[in-house]
């Protein structure tokens, strides 16, 4: 981390690590995906586990202001409420 700058968003979390991975959370869209295949080549989407939903919502919020930060109209709105942000892919 020491080499990203302080306008990195971060857009994934993920669920486990190296030998534990089951899947990660895309922040923009609060979906939940897994890799199956020989090589993870079949994509899974689904539901945000229990145990990552209340990381993944406070994450994306950190996601959400970083981004709105770069653009003053844009977090006027969000701060007043007249923007919600939901990314679909």
């Amino acid at each position: 981390m020491e080499r990203l700058t302080p306008h990195a968003v971060k857009l994934q979390i993920p669920d486990g690590h190296e030998d534990q991975f089951k899947g990660i959370v895309d922040l923009l869209t609060m979906d939940y995906y897994t890799f199956e295949g020989d090589k993870g080549e079949k994509i899974i989407k689904g539901e945000i586990p229990a145990h990552l939903a209340d990381e993944a919502k406070r994450e994306r919020a950190i996601t959400i202001e970083k981004i709105v930060e770069q653009d003053d109209q844009a977090m006027s709105e969000y701060l007043d409420g007249k923007r919600k942000y939901h990314w679909s892919v």
